[in-house]
């Protein structure tokens, strides 16, 4: 996972900030878990997995203030979202071809 283009290099030294787990639902329904990481430059980014629709997708991106954008390994996909003023949650987007399904994940 840790190991895809742009993250991977950015990922070396970083400091895992947190790990949120939840839920996907409305097209495509399943479990969702997300790290977060301060990299050694100062910046937020974010990787983690997506567990529905019979099969488990890889996802990575940034974190500018509390707004996520990244993209969904080998789908084809978005995932966007927020995570909320005092970092207990995340919520959003997930888009996969035609489905465009709710997420929401839980500091562990």
């Amino acid at each position: 996972l840790l190991k895809q283009r742009g993250i991977s290099s950015r990922l070396d030294g970083a400091q895992l900030q947190g790990t949120y787990q939840g839920l996907v639902w409305g097209g495509m329904d399943g479990q969702i878990q997300v790290q977060t990481y301060l990299t050694t430059t100062g910046d937020f980014v974010f990787a983690g997995q997506f567990a529905g629709g019979g099969g488990m997708s890889n996802f990575k991106g940034t974190i500018d203030g509390n707004a996520l954008s990244g993209k969904i390994d080998m789908m084809l996909g978005t995932i966007e979202g927020q995570l909320s003023p005092d970092g207990s949650q995340m919520q959003g987007v997930l888009k996969l071809a035609q489905y465009h399904s709710q997420w929401s994940a839980s500091l562990q």
